[in-house]
């Protein structure tokens, strides 16, 4: 039960270098002899399943560092038992492992919530914001797209610059109407219109804008959308982005507008 070859598809070599850990009614568990990183069924574990699998292995094993593992895997009338079971590792050839790699093998399970999480999670990914260019940075943002009837296009970016101004650096009222398009929809029962057979459609333009990543004017954008939209149900979409913001050092760039010679 405690050791047996994990089943890699052939061809693939680190099935080659494996003992294979399996705790009754647990999460499977392997060890890579070579390079001592330990991994579940499925791939290498994340931080957060290495350290499950570290605390449910430390509370079935004895702090006893023996020739095997030691389990609880009986069940008293008061819970589980400790029962210490010395079962031989073996190798994938079936061969028992010497004393020195059952060793390292039973101390590698029970510091697992130790050292885990420094094989399983690789450094930490960087962040967007930690970006910086010449002449630009990156913010976090909301990018917020709504679908307006064409002739409330106005109605609704003014109410909406109104309310949060829709600033991006040195200008406001920063937005963006795409080209009109048809949106569909079908009312259903309940609804002010009542429940109709069939979709209908109706020409809609999308206004698309960001406003930082704060709740407070995200909110004061949703509100205004929905005090002047003419739907029951307007359709609002949010998105958590990162957008650049201009620092200068660029007054001299020959493609900005302004050194333009064919102005």
């Amino acid at each position: 039960m405690l050791s047996q070859r994990f089943g890699f598809q052939e061809g693939n070599d680190v099935h080659k270098r494996m003992t294979f850990v399996r705790r009754e009614n647990g999460p499977d568990v392997y060890l890579d002899t070579t390079t001592g990183k330990r991994c579940i069924r499925g791939g290498t574990t994340t931080r957060a399943k290495w350290q499950l699998i570290g605390r449910q292995l430390l509370a079935q094993l004895t702090t006893t560092v023996r020739p095997g593992l030691a389990f609880r895997d009986q069940e008293g009338p008061a819970g589980p038992t400790p029962v210490v079971q010395n079962r031989p590792l073996r190798n994938l050839a079936g061969e028992v492992m010497n004393k020195r790699n059952r060793r390292m093998v039973t101390a590698l399970a029970l510091l697992g919530t130790c050292v885990g999480p420094a094989h399983a999670s690789g450094p930490p990914s960087a962040s967007p914001e930690q970006i910086v260019g010449a002449t630009y940075r990156v913010e976090p943002a909301y990018y917020v797209e709504c679908h307006v009837p064409n002739a409330e296009v106005d109605k609704v970016l003014h109410a909406v610059a109104e309310a949060v101004k829709l600033e991006y650096g040195k200008y406001d009222q920063v937005a963006f109407i795409d080209a009109p398009g048809l949106e569909q929809f079908r009312p259903m029962a309940g609804s002010k219109a009542g429940d109709v057979a069939s979709a209908g459609r109706a020409p809609t333009t999308i206004v698309s804008f960001s406003v930082p990543r704060d709740v407070v004017a995200l909110k004061k954008a949703l509100d205004a959308i929905h005090t002047v939209h003419s739907y029951e149900e307007p359709v609002v979409y949010i998105h958590e982005v990162w957008r650049t913001r201009h620092t200068g050092g660029d007054d001299s760039n020959q493609n900005k507008w302004w050194n333009r010679k064919d102005r």
